[in-house]
């Protein structure tokens, strides 16, 4: 609720009420749920702190649904953080005020999602489409598993067993180890070798508009071009990222609504202080990438040291 200034030419100030307000709307829960439909994601932390059916409202699964029947949508960054011992991961997401605003931790920062479905920690792939997340293969009580399955974002519920046996981006198959690329191209029935793209790519790359973003060795944000099969350096971002020589845990790229998110963890002080950074991109001239940091700052700070294993961006 927003309070304004009494003006000063008002004639006398209002009676003072000593009875506490109820903090709940007199209207039905569906109702309440429209409402909130329509109210930005990143002040739900703020609303849910209004009262427990408030609370209730923006933690259920319903709320989810009328977004998406009401054509509210928005793009939610989920990521998940593994502790040394654990087997499963805990999911947070990322509550984001717009970029106008000015730019500190209060404005960004993670969120446990605790209602979020078990995913293997090591060895799982994991695909977004729309507001359902693929979850293939991975590690459980150490015994690797090619069971697949899906998840329904808008109620953080496994839908059904999924059979995948390849993944397609761009229109082509990409295929990596830890030693050889290969691509496979539909059209033409052929396989070939992708020496080139081995040759920088990292864990925790991301794809944005046909193009694969990765982290650079030394510092900044390389692009491959699989039409050139060339890698060239994002401009206009080396000033004004953070330095993220010697990052370790997972580090992870996103795409996230056309926009480059990165996140990477450091340790200091005894701490480990996750970051995250978000890059909006453009093409100028030639086909050259060029990006500009909107924010980079501390999102999550915890006293043990979690490994970030997934960065995933759904539309819920």
């Amino acid at each position: 609720m927003m309070f304004y200034p009494v003006s000063a030419n008002a004639v006398s100030p209002p009676p003072k009420c000593n009875k506490p307000t109820d903090s709940s709307l007199p209207l039905p829960d569906d109702i309440s749920v429209i409402c909130f439909a329509y109210v930005p994601r990143c002040d739900y932390p703020s609303l849910s702190q209004v009262s427990k059916t408030f609370n209730h409202l923006v933690a259920s699964s319903e709320l989810n649904r009328v977004r998406s029947l009401h054509q509210s949508t928005e793009n939610v960054l989920y990521l998940a953080l593994r502790s040394r011992h654990d087997q499963y991961p805990v999911w947070y997401t990322l509550n984001q005020k717009p970029y106008k605003e000015e730019s500190n931790s209060l404005n960004h920062k993670l969120v446990p999602y605790p209602s979020f479905p078990s995913v293997p920690c090591w060895g799982s792939h994991v695909i977004v489409i729309g507001q359902e997340m693929y979850v293939l293969g991975g590690c459980v009580e150490g015994e690797l598993t090619t069971n697949a399955f899906a998840i329904d974002c808008l109620c953080n519920k496994k839908l059904h067993e999924v059979t995948l046996n390849s993944f397609v981006m761009n229109e082509k198959i990409y295929m990596m180890d830890c030693k050889r690329s290969y691509v496979y191209d539909p059209k033409k029935n052929k396989w070939e070798r992708e020496n080139s793209l081995n040759s920088e790519w990292q864990v925790g790359s991301c794809v944005i508009d046909n193009m694969l973003y990765t982290f650079g060795i030394e510092n900044g944000v390389r692009v491959y071009n699989p039409k050139a099969r060339t890698w060239r350096s994002l401009k206009g971002v080396d000033e004004d990222l953070p330095d993220m020589r010697g990052i370790e845990g997972g580090s992870r790229m996103a795409n996230h609504g056309g926009k480059l998110v990165i996140l990477f963890k450091r340790n200091e002080s005894g701490e480990t202080k996750i970051w995250c950074t978000e890059i909006a991109l453009e093409r100028r001239g030639q086909g050259e990438l060029w990006g500009k940091v909107l924010w980079s700052n501390i999102v999550a700070t915890f006293k043990n040291s979690p490994t970030i294993v997934q960065c995933l961006d759904v539309i819920i």
